[in-house]
């Protein structure tokens, strides 16, 4: 039987700190079900790229977490 499995990064709009900051969380799926874990890392969400389910890189900090979630 063939398994597959996704890892995908997205940002939780609805759950949107004081200072304007939203956590990224990351959806693990192995066929069809899956779970989503939070990354404790919190991004602007200007800085977002959605469709990329990546940070912009417009900053070397940026830029680390970027690494962060890749690794």
């Amino acid at each position: 039987m063939m398994q597959t499995i996704s890892v995908r990064f997205f940002a939780r709009k609805d759950r949107a700190t004081d200072d304007g900051l939203i956590p990224v969380s990351m959806r693990i799926g192995l066929n069809r079900e899956h779970i989503a874990i939070p990354t404790k890392i919190h991004v602007k969400e200007s800085e977002w790229l959605a469709d990329q389910g990546r940070i912009a890189m417009v900053s070397r900090q940026a830029r680390l977490k970027n690494e962060q979630l890749e690794a």
